[in-house]
């Protein structure tokens, strides 16, 4: 069995043919950059996992990808849906709020209206007492 050193040079060697036979080389294509570093994987890691185990790896890590892509979409898009229910209900309490406050402000003019008018009839009244009371006296 050969060591990892002796991989590790026979790789390079490898890299260095097929860079060799050039960029329209048939090997070349079949054995890109993602063959070469499994195969530095391997070394590095001690795995021994074939070209077709990666492809099924990483189509089986897509799959998860897309399943999670897919959840996380859901996710969003029910968020904008609460956010917008939320943006809705909370420009309705603005709006009621807005609503409130033109009638709390027309109920304080009223009230002041209403101190005013009695203020006024207190001092009629004290007018009206005072003729009274000359009159009685007279």
């Amino acid at each position: 069995m050969a060591t990892k050193d002796e991989e590790r040079k026979a790789l390079e060697q490898i890299k260095k043919i097929i860079k060799g036979l050039g960029a329209d080389s048939y090997i070349g294509a079949a054995i890109d950059e993602t063959v070469l570093n499994l195969a530095k994987n391997n070394i590095d890691n001690d795995f021994l996992i074939t070209t077709t185990e990666g492809l099924e790896n990483s189509s089986a890590k897509l799959e998860e990808a897309r399943t999670e892509l897919r959840d996380i979409r859901k996710e969003r898009d029910d968020l904008k849906k609460s956010v917008e229910i939320e943006t809705n209900r909370v420009a309705e309490a603005h709006k009621k709020n807005d609503e409130l406050r033109t009638r709390n402000s027309e109920l304080l003019t009223d009230l002041i209206a209403a101190q005013t008018e009695r203020d006024q009839q207190k001092q009629e009244i004290i007018i009206l007492k005072a003729k009274l009371y000359d009159l009685m006296t007279a």
